[in-house]
């Protein structure tokens, strides 16, 4: 039951760093300001989480940052340089999404396999790895467009898109960070392992 407490613990955390994200895409192409407020309670929501493994944990998060740099360098990188819009990705991910909270769900309250836990874990890495390709690229497309309009609208949309970038990396960071400690006796494993 203590693997339910801290999943549904990080879908709430998730669900609250998702809506001013939103808020902040949302108005990045017609109120800069607003798109800016949001920003700055993006980053408060989504740090708070972070900082709780980094002060409990800190001799495992430095090999777990420096994972999550080279993945996501490496995975960003490939979202940049390819040239075909992949815009198409984001249902074909956010279906992948679904699908993984509902098996993680079903996994921790009914099946408890550690098997399953360990395949989540790997496909939740996978469709964040995924989620960096597909943000990265949304984020090069939309420049030329950010460009054009200038000013603020500029520093609002690329707020915005690297806030996306932000999110899938910290999700990233968990992830590998919860797939540290399988060795232990508890069920808990993955994402928010540290709860």
């Amino acid at each position: 039951m203590a693997g339910l407490h801290g999943f549904v613990r990080t879908c709430l955390i998730i669900l609250v760093s998702v809506i001013p994200l939103w808020l902040c895409q949302v108005y990045a192409k017609f109120n800069p300001l607003k798109s800016i407020f949001f920003f700055g309670l993006s980053l408060i929501t989504i740090g708070f989480p972070v900082g709780i493994p980094v002060v409990r944990m800190p001799t495992v998060v430095v090999p777990v940052a420096i994972q999550t740099l080279a993945l996501t360098l490496l995975f960003c990188s490939i979202g940049i340089i390819t040239h075909k819009d992949l815009s198409n990705w984001g249902s074909i991910l956010s279906i992948g999404l679904l699908g993984l909270l509902i098996s993680t769900f079903l996994n921790r309250q009914f099946l408890h396999l550690s098997l399953i836990t360990g395949l989540l874990s790997y496909a939740t890495m996978l469709i964040f790895l995924g989620y960096l390709i597909f943000d990265a690229n949304i984020a090069m497309n939309s420049y030329t467009e950010a460009k054009k309009l200038g000013g603020l609208f500029l520093i609002s949309i690329l707020l915005a898109n690297s806030l996306s970038i932000l999110q899938d990396i910290i999700v990233l960071f968990f992830e590998l960070l919860g797939s540290g400690d399988s060795d232990s006796d508890d069920d808990s494993g993955g994402f928010d392992s540290f709860w």
